[in-house]
């Protein structure tokens, strides 16, 4: 049973309202509350064939030291400087720590004078976080701890000049790292170890990632769907992924396997540990709560599988880590996964649920941003190629809706007419749009087609670094966050603490009179509830859109545009015009507001424009079927020959259970069981069955068939007509010509006579 009209577009409209606000829910960053004391269970020892391996670098921490600032905490130990095009610091000299990087070309904000973006802090400071590269074995071994001082070749490392860290344990081994760096965000360090006593030494090449108390808003802030803090990373062929929620619930993975990568993201960076591809690794991740004036600890773990055994006075071959630490750029993430052999490197931004349109749609920005340097007007010319893609789509969608808006009047009329005979009022509504081939769900399809479109969009202005702080023209001046332009605070001159929803900018208002436009070009709702509903949405988004990135509601707004053109051309091709729409707009007025005369007067219009619209659909359609027609009719005939289908069954059944009982009967009465005979019948003569004629055909049928032997009757009566004429005019010319030939014997007798 269909819905009415009505019905089933005010259901459609919650239900895309319902969308887009649990949308609106899952997608906005929600509070997410970080428990301070959880009691955890920490990670088991690494052991290997029962032998004892040494856990000074888990134990470091466990040491109460005094929180320093930042400049203070550098300035506590010796350092090497790190001077690259893409990052700079020092590495600690005490412990061998990568504690100190800064980025050169990010700021926390668009303000020329922000700070630069900081990846390692030194462990004694409110956010300390760093990476160590180390070796690890077995207890009664020394090996480099947090408290050993290394030795360095070159006090500056630079894109041309690596360092050689080294240190001799005096037990008969020196350890060594060769440290470079490159132009972008990677480090790569060699590690070595020579044995020079006289019994072998073993040993396992670890490297650690770790970090105290998160304090950016990624951490605490972090939209449904999307991966963007915590530690993550891939060996063989796992993805693993455990956020700082995950870790301080115990649930931290812990993975072997060959070859991979880990490491520790924010929404816009990452640090992360990559070994060469062919080692056999043993990595997880863990939390705690240490004794050191900070409230967590999350650490990551890589590790050697297997003990490296090194004989007498034998030197190891070179084991290579490279150590990423920068920003979450997908071009840089794809170099390096090409550059390191490392698969899922890329993996690092978490597109979302809908990463296989984000990532193409983020490509697509990519590649315009290249041609036009704006990511802006990238966006726009994105919003052209998809209204291109989706065109033929929502120009029969539009078409659809015009046919929609031009059976507005007629609508009303059956509305009129039928109102209180629902069932009625749908079988009339339902003929009007099987003739006019209009489709009341066909202008849902654009919009729905365009949500997936709107939340990948999504994804990729709020994961991607490439839209941070990524200027459009005028005031905006970062596409990933909302418009600043907020009329209440006279554009940020006045700033007197309003709530964020009465925030709106600029952008959003003119998305909101856009989506106006667009609905006064839809069929407008019958009913008056629904039509105050409709007209309500703009409001509702409007405020829904003024905390949205402003890229987003750029391409909202433009795509909106874009629709309106569509939608007005093919409304004028036909014939809804601004006169005619006036006219229907007088009519409908009367109809609802008019006196009786006037009334009728607005009924007779209006049934004269439906009987001209109908004369000119059946005459366009050259009484051939609609699709609906055809597939209604085809839906009709499955359904009678199931039911004639089932009542030969329910025969062949029946046939089947008195032949048993016969059987049942003659073996009780002790006779023999014989095959019965079927009854001899005279075969009567098929009947064809005739085709099922429709009411409107019949009425037509009988309609042609009174005109046939109306004209036969004229016929009939013209030809009687005519031959009386002829008898008429042939018995009066034999009555001259007797009269003619009388006057000639009387002639001839009167000769006779005289002579």
């Amino acid at each position: 049973m269909f819905f009415g009209g009505d019905k089933r577009n005010i259901i459609i409209a919650i239900g895309l309202v319902a969308i887009i606000l649990i949308g609106w829910q899952f997608l906005v960053p929600t509070p997410q509350y970080v428990p301070e004391n959880t009691d955890i269970e920490g990670q088991s020892s690494l052991d290997e064939k029962n032998e004892k391996i040494d856990t000074t670098a888990k134990s470091e921490s466990d040491q109460l030291f005094e929180i320093l600032p930042r400049d203070v905490a550098i300035k506590g130990s010796d350092r090497v400087i790190i001077e690259s095009p893409r990052l700079h610091g020092s590495i600690s000299l005490k412990g061998a720590l990568f504690d100190d990087i800064r980025l050169k070309n990010y700021n926390e904000t668009i303000d020329e004078n922000s700070p630069e973006i900081t990846i390692f802090s030194p462990k004694n400071t409110k956010s300390g976080y760093y990476a160590s590269i180390s070796w690890t074995g077995k207890a009664n071994e020394i090996f480099p701890d947090k408290d050993t001082i290394w030795e360095t070749n070159s006090t500056k490392l630079t894109l041309n000049n690596p360092i050689i860290l080294s240190w001799d344990n005096n037990n008969g081994q020196i350890f060594k790292q060769e440290i470079s760096v490159d132009d972008e965000f990677a480090f790569t360090i060699i590690q070595t170890v020579e044995n020079y006593r006289s019994t072998p030494f073993k040993f396992k090449p670890t490297g650690l990632l770790r970090r105290y108390d998160p304090f950016d808003d990624s951490v605490y802030y972090k939209p449904w769907g999307i991966f963007q803090d915590g530690a993550l990373g891939r060996v063989g062929e796992l993805q693993l992924e455990s956020d700082y929620g995950d870790m301080e619930d115990g649930q931290g993975f812990n993975q072997k396997g060959v070859g991979g990568w880990i490491g520790i993201t924010s929404k816009y960076f990452l640090s992360s540990l990559i070994p060469e591809q062919n080692r056999k690794i043993s990595v997880h991740s863990e939390h705690d709560q240490p004794k050191t004036g900070h409230k967590n600890r999350y650490d990551v773990y890589l590790t050697e599988q297997k003990l490296i055994e090194l004989q007498p006075k034998e030197t190891s071959k070179n084991i290579t880590t490279h150590l990423f630490a920068g920003a979450k750029k997908v071009s840089i993430l794809d170099m390096y996964e090409e550059k390191f052999g490392v698969e899922s490197f890329d993996l690092a931004v978490d597109f979302g649920f809908v990463w296989f349109l984000s990532k193409p749609l983020f490509y697509a920005l990519d590649f315009f941003f290249g041609l036009t340097g704006n990511f802006g007007v990238a966006i726009l010319l994105l919003t052209i190629c998809v209204r291109v893609i989706l065109f033929p789509l929502a120009n029969k969608a539009y078409g659809s809706m015009s046919r929609m808006r031009k059976l507005q009047p007629q609508m009303q009329l059956l509305r009129f007419r039928f109102g209180e005979d629902k069932q009625r009022l749908n079988q009339e509504m339902m003929q009007l749009y099987r003739r006019e081939r209009a489709n009341p769900l066909a202008g849902c399809l654009p919009i729905l087609v365009q949500i997936p479109i709107f939340f990948a969009l999504y994804s990729v202005l709020f994961v991607t670094i490439e839209m941070r702080h990524a200027p459009f023209f005028w005031w905006i001046n970062d596409l990933a966050a909302p418009d600043p332009s907020a009329l209440i605070t006279a554009f940020g001159y006045l700033d007197w603490g309003a709530p964020s929803f009465l925030l709106i900018g600029i952008w959003p208002i003119l998305f909101g009179i856009t989506m106006f436009l667009q609905l006064k070009l839809n069929p407008q709702p019958i009913d008056p509830i629904q039509q105050k509903v409709m007209m309500a949405l703009p409001f509702v988004f409007l405020f829904l859109f003024g905390q949205f990135p402003a890229g987003l509601v750029v391409y909202w707004t433009w795509n909106n545009v874009l629709s309106i053109a569509q939608q007005w051309l093919i409304m004028n091709r036909m014939g809804i015009t601004r006169d005619s729409l006036k006219k229907e707009a007088e009519h409908l007025k009367l109809l609802k507001e008019g006196t009786g005369k006037e009334r009728e007067e607005a009924i007779a219009a209006l049934d004269a424009k439906l009987a001209r619209d109908k004369k000119a659909s059946e005459k366009a359609r050259g009484g051939k079927k609609t699709l609906i027609d055809r597939i209604l009719q085809t839906g009709e005939e499955a359904k009678e020959k199931a039911t004639e289908r089932r009542k030969k069954q329910d025969e062949k059944l029946a046939e089947r259970k008195r032949e048993f009982q016969r059987r049942a009967n003659a073996k009780k009465r002790g006779k023999k069981v014989t095959k019965r005979r079927p009854a001899r019948s005279e075969k009567l003569p098929e009947v064809q069955n005739e085709p099922k004629v429709s009411r409107k055909e019949r009425r037509a049928e009988r309609a042609a068939r009174a005109a046939k032997e109306a004209v036969k009757a004229s016929l009939d009566k013209k030809l009687d007509d005519q031959t009386k004429d002829r008898d008429v005019k042939s018995h009066a010319s034999a009555d001259k010509e007797k009269q003619m030939k009388n006057r000639g014997q009387k002639s001839n007798k009167r000769s006779r006579k005289k002579k």
